[in-house]
C-alpha cells in the first residue's frame, strides 16, 4: 500500500502523512478507550506474553511507563476473549481522599482489613458483572454464593466498652381534714375525710461506646472463594491489580499478607500484581522475627522485571526490536488509510533517515515505552514532510524533557538540588551518564528522582571485586540531563568508570556483573548531605540543572538525509558482493558514495566502517570494525580501486579518501544498473 501511495504523492506528501500519524499515537494505555487498539498495539518483548499468562500469582515490575497497565490490559483482554473470568482493577480507584484506611487515627490492620474488603468488593461487581453478561455460566448457582461472599467482606461489628445507668423514685402523702358547720335549719353537722396517694418513678438508661469495627472471617470467605471458581469457566479465577504503588506503603504488607491468606490458597486463583519496584513494600519483619506479609520466590512464585527487557544499555538488540515494533504497531492500530501496512523494518527505514537515527531514538527513550511515544510524537512533529533524523530526536528529548519531567521535578526543591548535585558530580566531574549506588542506600530524594524518570536502574545487585559483600545498583542520568551536551566536550565519555590508573580512566559503555573496580564510579550521598547545605546553590527548575556543565565548543555537524533511490539500488546482498575476489571493496565503495550524498567530500577509514555497519551490514550478521581498516591501509589495494582517491595524512586522523568521479562508470558496471542521482 504505501509504494502505491509513493507512486501518488510526492516523498514530501506522504512523509508527512507518516508524521501525522506518529504524532497522534496515543500517550497512555488506559486513556484509549478501545480495547481492541490495545489489543493490536500491545508487543511482545522476549518471552514476556508467555510469562504472564502462566497460571501463576506474580510481580510485574518496571519504571512509569514501561508498560505494566498495557501489559495487564492486554491479558485481561486476552482471557476475557478465551472465556476466563478475568478481573482487572485500578487500585487508584479504591477509597476516596477521606476513606477510612488513609486515616491515621486506626490502626494499620483496621486500615488494611478495610482497604482488602474494597478491593474484593470490587472483585465482587466485576464478578456479577461478568456472570450476567455470559451465557456459559449458571447465574441462579453463582448468586448465592456471590451474596455469601459480599456477607463475609461486609459483616461489621461495634467494638468498645458497654456503660449503663439507671435511676428511680418513689413519693408517699397521707392527708386527713375535718369539717364543723352551723346551720340555722339543720343545726350543728360535721364531717371528716381522709385522702392518702403515692408514686414511684423508675427510669434506667444503658450507654455503649465504641466503634464499628470489619470483621472478616477468612475460613467462611475462603470457603466462598472455592465455590465461586468452581462454578466458572475451566475454574479459574484472574485477579490482576494494578498501581499497587498506589497503596499506602505502610499497609501494604497488611493487604499482601490478607492476599495470602484469602486467595493464594486457592486452587485457580491467579494474581498478577504490578507496581514500581521502589513503591513496593511486601513483607515486613515483626518484633518476633516473624513476617507479615508474602516472599517473593515463595508465595509468589515469580517476579519481572520490564527494565531487563527495554533498556538500551542492557541489551541493545532486545531493546532495538522492540522499539521498532512498537512504533509500528501503535501506528498501524490508529492508520486507517493502509499508509503504514508494510514490513515493520521496511516502515523504520522508511521514517528514519538511518539506523544511527533510529538508535538515537531508541538510546533517548532511556527503556521507557512512554517516554519513547512522547519524544516520537515530537519529533514527527519537528520532522513535518521530512524523514526523522537525529537533530529531529534530540530537539524532541530536549523539549520533552524541559517541558514536561520539569515540572514534576520543580514541585520538589530537595530532589532538584540532589539532581543538580548529581549531574555535576557524574557528567562535570567523571565524564560519565551513570553511576553505581549501595543497595543498602535508601534515599527517598533517589526513589523520588526514579519515579520521575530523571533517574534510570540498568542493573541491580553488581559487585565490585575490590570491594567483597558489597553490592550495587547501576544508574543512569536520563538523555535529557545531557542531550545539550552531545557534540561537545562536556559530553559523558561512556556509562560509568571501569578502572583508573595513573591517573588515566579507563571507561566502559556496557555494565557487567561484576567490575574488576569500579570504585571510582560509587557515588556516595552522604558526602552531599554533608556539605551541600554549604557548597551548593538552590536550584529554582530544572531547566537550570545542565547549564553548570554545558560547554560552549562548536557542536558536530548532524548528518543529512540518505536519498531513497540510493539505498534502493543497493544490491541486497551487498556484505557477500565480492568484487575483485574481495568482500571488502564493494562495501568502500558504497560507503563513500553514501558519505557523499551527506555531504562529507572526505573519510576516515573508521567513518566509512561506521557507514559501512550502519547501512550495509543485516543487524542479524557480524560488523565489521577493524578489517575495512585494515583494507584501506593496503596500498596495492587501493591502487586497484581507480575511483578511489588517497588524500595526505591529517593530524591525528590518519588518511583521508574520497570517491572520485569515475565511480558513475563502476556504479554501472559492478552493479548493472544506472548510478542513483546523489545532487
Amino acid at each position: 500500500m504505501l509504494d502505491e501511495l509513493a507512486q501518488k504523492n510526492t516523498p514530501s506528501k506522504l512523509m508527512q502523512k507518516i508524521n501525522q500519524i506518529l504524532a497522534a499515537i496515543s500517550r497512555r494505555a488506559e486513556r484509549t478507550k478501545k480495547v481492541e487498539h490495545l489489543v493490536n498495539s500491545f508487543v511482545d518483548v522476549g518471552s514476556l506474553q508467555s510469562m504472564i499468562s502462566n497460571y501463576e500469582n506474580q510481580v510485574i515490575y518496571g519504571r512509569k511507563g514501561t508498560g505494566k497497565t498495557h501489559a495487564l490490559i492486554y491479558l485481561n483482554t486476552k482471557n476475557n476473549i478465551n472465556g476466563r473470568v478475568s478481573i482487572n482493577i485500578d487500585l487508584r480507584t479504591i477509597g476516596s481522599s477521606q476513606s477510612f484506611y488513609i486515616n491515621n487515627e486506626y490502626t494499620e490492620k483496621d486500615r488494611a482489613l478495610r482497604l482488602l474488603s474494597d478491593i474484593l468488593g470490587n472483585v465482587h461487581e466485576a464478578i456479577l458483572e461478568t456472570v450476567s453478561e455470559s451465557d456459559e455460566i449458571d447465574l441462579s448457582a453463582v448468586v448465592p454464593i456471590l451474596d455469601e461472599f459480599v456477607e463475609c467482606i461486609t459483616n461489621i461489628e461495634i467494638c468498645g466498652t458497654i456503660e449503663r445507668e439507671s435511676q428511680s423514685e418513689s413519693n408517699h402523702s397521707n392527708k386527713l381534714q375535718y369539717n364543723l358547720t352551723a346551720s340555722s335549719s339543720k343545726g350543728l353537722t360535721a364531717s371528716l375525710s381522709e385522702t392518702t396517694g403515692s408514686s414511684e418513678k423508675a427510669s434506667a438508661k444503658q450507654t455503649r461506646a465504641g466503634y464499628e469495627n470489619l470483621r472478616i472471617h477468612f475460613g467462611l470467605l475462603i470457603k466462598s472463594v472455592k465455590k465461586l471458581v468452581k462454578l466458572m469457566p475451566e475454574n479459574e479465577l484472574w485477579i490482576l491489580l494494578d498501581e499497587w504503588g498506589s497503596i499506602p506503603y505502610e499497609l501494604q504488607p497488611y493487604v499482601a499478607d490478607l492476599l495470602r491468606k484469602v486467595l493464594f490458597p486457592v486452587n485457580g486463583v491467579i494474581v498478577k500484581i504490578a507496581t514500581t519496584p521502589m513503591r513496593a513494600n511486601f513483607r515486613k519483619t515483626t518484633e518476633t522475627q516473624s513476617f507479615i506479609g508474602f516472599e517473593l520466590g515463595v508465595d509468589v512464585s515469580s517476579v519481572i522485571d520490564l527494565d531487563e527487557f527495554l533498556v538500551f544499555e542492557n541489551n541493545y538488540e532486545t531493546a532495538k526490536s522492540f522499539f521498532k515494533n512498537l512504533i509500528h504497531k501503535h501506528a498501524l492500530a490508529i492508520d486507517t488509510n493502509n499508509i503504514c501496512s508494510l514490513d515493520e523494518t521496511k516502515f523504520i527505514n522508511h521514517i528514519f533517515t538511518q539506523r544511527s537515527s533510529f538508535e538515537e531514538f531508541v538510546r533517548a527513550s532511556e527503556g521507557s515505552p512512554r517516554d519513547a511515544i512522547n519524544i516520537l510524537s515530537k519529533a514527527a512533529f519537528k520532522a513535518a514532510d521530512s524523514k526523522i533524523a537525529i537533530k529531529h530526536i534530540r530537539e524532541a528529548a530536549r523539549s520533552f524533557y524541559h517541558t514536561d519531567k520539569h515540572n514534576e521535578l520543580n514541585s520538589n526543591a530537595e530532589a532538584l538540588e540532589l539532581l543538580d548535585w548529581i549531574i555535576r558530580e557524574v557528567i562535570s566531574t567523571r565524564k560519565t551518564r551513570g553511576f553505581l549506588l549501595s543497595c543498602d542506600s535508601k534515599d527517598k530524594l533517589i526513589d523520588y528522582l526514579y519515579d520521575a524518570r530523571v533517574l534510570h536502574i540498568l542493573k541491580q545487585g553488581v559487585s565490585v571485586s575490590t570491594m567483597a559483600g558489597k553490592r550495587f545498583n547501576i544508574y543512569s542520568l536520563d538523555y535529557g540531563c545531557y542531550v545539550d551536551l552531545i557534540g561537545t566536550q562536556g559530553y559523558p565519555k561512556a556509562l560509568l568508570i571501569a578502572s583508573s590508573k595513573n591517573n588515566e580512566d579507563t571507561y566502559v559503555e556496557i555494565p557487567a556483573a561484576c567490575f574488576a573496580s569500579a570504585k571510582h564510579s560509587i557515588l556516595e550521598l552522604q558526602s552531599y548531605y554533608n556539605q551541600h547545605q554549604t557548597s551548593f546553590s538552590f536550584v529554582n527548575s530544572a531547566k537550570d540543572l545542565t547549564l553548570a556543565v554545558i560547554n560552549l565548543n562548536s557542536k558536530k555537524e548532524l548528518e543529512s538525509s540518505v536519498p531513497d533511490s540510493l539505498l534502493d539500488g543497493i544490491p541486497k546482498n551487498i556484505e557477500n558482493k565480492k568484487i575483485d575476489n574481495s568482500i571488502f571493496k564493494p562495501l568502500i565503495f558504497v560507503a563513500l558514495i553514501i558519505r557523499k550524498a551527506q555531504n562529507h567530500e572526505y573519510s576516515t577509514g573508521v567513518q566509512i566502517t561506521n557507514i559501512i555497519n550502519e547501512y550495509l551490514i543485516h543487524e542479524s550478521k557480524p560488523k565489521k570494525p577493524n578489517n575495512i581498516s585494515r583494507e584501506l591501509r593496503d596500498q596495492g589495494k587501493i591502487e586497484k580501486m581507480p575511483w578511489l582517491t588517497l588524500m595526505s595524512k591529517t593530524a591525528g586522523s590518519g588518511n583521508v579518501f574520497c570517491i572520485n568521479e569515475l565511480w558513475k562508470v563502476y556504479w554501472k558496471e559492478y552493479f548493472d544498473s544506472p548510478p542513483p542521482n546523489i545532487m
